[in-house]
């Protein structure tokens, strides 16, 4: 699913730039930039997947990306200076919906040798979502470019897990407070809604 506009006219340079470009010089470009500041990084951001390696990759990721519900994005909201909770927005009509809380935090990337924001689930979900981390970089503070992470860990630091890169335009709308205490201060509660 495509970020709907409108646009800034920076936003949309950049998503065109991001939209034509390949595995490698996403991964490249990933690289040059520096984490968002996760106390401002507030509120929903829309989202889509970039260049996913071939038509087949492309298929099969938006495919799984899409199994509960049409996915447009990710939301976030600090709980201290360097770190976060989180979760994905859903459209079903005209209504977003919650799914998926996470935790993010500042951390030493496990793609190269700088710091990214994680997006982190293992601690409030079940099932095969926990496999999955993503690690975002600032392209301009409402243009953010992610890699997210997909796999089991094992061996080096790409071991057998497939990148996925994706791009993220915001904030377009509020986070939800509503279900942020419960993610919390009782993420067990939130496994099992999850």
């Amino acid at each position: 699913m495509k970020i709907p506009g409108p646009f800034t006219a920076e936003q949309e340079q950049y998503l065109k730039e991001l939209r034509t470009q390949n595995r490698a010089q996403l991964r490249s470009l990933f690289g040059k930039l520096n984490p968002p500041d996760i106390r401002t990084f507030v509120g929903e951001y829309d989202a889509e997947l970039l260049n996913q390696g071939g038509r087949t990759a492309q298929k099969i990721t938006q495919f799984i990306f899409g199994l509960r519900g049409p996915w447009t994005g990710k939301a976030f909201k600090p709980t201290d200076a360097t770190r976060g909770v989180g979760y994905n927005c859903f459209l079903y009509g005209e209504d977003f919906v919650e799914k998926l809380p996470m935790h993010t935090r500042i951390d030493d990337s496990q793609l190269d040798s700088g710091k990214s924001m994680f997006i982190d689930y293992r601690d409030l979900n079940h099932g095969i979502i926990r496999w999955l981390v993503g690690e975002l970089r600032e392209v301009t503070p409402t243009v953010i470019l992610g890699i997210g992470a997909f796999g089991p860990k094992w061996g080096s630091r790409d071991g057998w897990r497939r990148k996925i890169p994706f791009v993220m335009i915001g904030p377009r709308r509020p986070y939800s407070i509503s279900l942020t205490k419960v993610w919390v201060s009782q993420p067990d509660k939130a496994r099992s809604a999850a």
